[in-house]
């Protein structure tokens, strides 16, 4: 906020301890909705969903025609400043975005629907050209510069479909 007296105001309304916050959590009817997630724990249980986390190249193998396929890889950095690319112990290397792009068209050609996001950069759209690109704006919350998390960054959201 820029009005600091109205942020003073704001916070004073709230208490720093445990049993508060936990009070105030339990308020949110989003965080634990059980009839919810029991239909989507009955609906899982009783169809062929299979959700995987793991490398690309083993999940990517495993799909067929018909399959649905969201990638969201390490994006491809904007410039120098925004390259932070180590998710795992390795980095995500430009080799490896030219991997996932081959990775994609197999997906394609096997017919799978893929759909992946990425960065708005020039490399990006060339190893996706042909495909469905819109652009997508979304704030970048994590950063450790506060005045850069107030920009909207423009991210790609590829389909085949």
């Amino acid at each position: 906020r820029e009005n600091v007296d109205e942020l003073i105001q704001d916070l004073s309304r709230h208490v720093n301890s445990p049993e508060y916050y936990y009070r105030i959590r339990s308020l949110d009817p989003k965080i634990l909705d059980e009839e919810n997630l029991r239909a989507i724990s009955e609906y899982f249980n009783s169809s062929q969903v299979i959700i995987l986390n793991s490398d690309f190249m083993e999940v990517c193998a495993l799909a067929k025609s018909g399959d649905f396929v969201y990638l969201d890889p390490p994006y491809y950095p904007y410039d120098n400043v925004s390259s932070f690319t180590k998710y795992t112990r390795y980095d995500f290397t430009e080799r490896d975005h030219l991997e996932l792009a081959e990775v994609f068209k197999e997906l394609n050609r096997k017919g799978v629907y893929v759909m992946l996001t990425n960065s708005n950069t020039d490399f990006i759209k060339r190893l996706y050209s042909g495909y469905r690109i819109k652009e997508l704006y979304a704030f970048r919350a994590i950063n450790c510069r506060g005045d850069l998390r107030k920009r909207r960054k423009s991210d790609l959201l590829i389909t085949n479909y």
